[in-house]
């Protein structure tokens, strides 16, 4: 992940820390706290604080690299239960409340000894433990090849779907990569119960930068 902000010749911190994902207004998390990672494969050196009693991640912007930084050195770390109950005096709250969000955070400095705080939260992460077996399984697809004009309907079986599937192509090209996300509607298969085997797709049509002359086509990446 990389981070930039605007050139300063003045170095500057970074703060990274864990927010809420279900709450309207964001704060941070109260069950997970960010993590430092260390280790042969961390290019980018980083420092914990604790802030107001939130742990944050300080990470040093230069203007040798230009004020970027490439985020190799967060984890996410949830708290033990039993320090939940000490803190809150619930754990139920702490076992169901397991989506976070990244948020960055950084101080701009200003003519005049003013400060620009600049803040931005990543997309909601899931930080629960899911089994394989719940995981999507795509088994069988009815298409494997599609005209770049899209309008085909595809037909996807396996298991655990579920509402929130949606279906992603993507093709790597010069070391991009275009990624498509098709709106499913769900189709329960006979029988099925509650969660389907099978649903149905429409697919759109390829942005034309994309197209190339013959070539193979767009091919099923994978469902989430």
């Amino acid at each position: 992940m990389g981070f930039n902000i605007p050139y300063t010749t003045h170095e500057n911190k970074k703060w990274v820390f864990i927010g809420t994902a279900d709450e309207r207004l964001l704060k941070p998390h109260a069950f997970y706290q960010v993590h430092r990672i260390t280790g042969k494969t961390v290019t980018t050196p980083s420092m914990e604080r604790l802030i107001s009693g939130t742990k944050v991640l300080e990470i040093p912007l230069e203007p040798k690299n230009h004020m970027k930084v490439v985020i190799d050195c967060v984890g996410i770390l949830k708290l033990r239960n039993a320090d939940i109950e000490l803190r809150n005096g619930e754990t139920d709250i702490g076992r169901k409340n397991t989506r976070v969000r990244l948020v960055f955070r950084v101080h701009i400095p200003q003519p005049g000894g003013h400060l620009v705080s600049l803040q931005v939260a990543s997309h909601p992460i899931e930080c629960s433990q899911r089994s394989a077996q719940e995981l999507p399984a795509v088994e069988r697809q009815d298409l494997d090849q599609c005209s770049v004009l899209g309008g085909q309907q595809m037909v996807l079986t396996g298991q655990n779907f579920t509402s929130d599937s949606k279906v992603i192509f993507s093709e790597k090209t010069q070391g991009e990569e275009y990624s498509s996300i098709i709106n499913v509607f769900i189709v329960p298969s006979p029988g099925s119960g509650q969660q389907p085997s099978s649903f149905e797709c429409f697919l759109s049509t390829v942005p034309s930068n994309h197209c190339r002359p013959p070539g193979p086509h767009v091919n099923p990446g994978s469902t989430g």
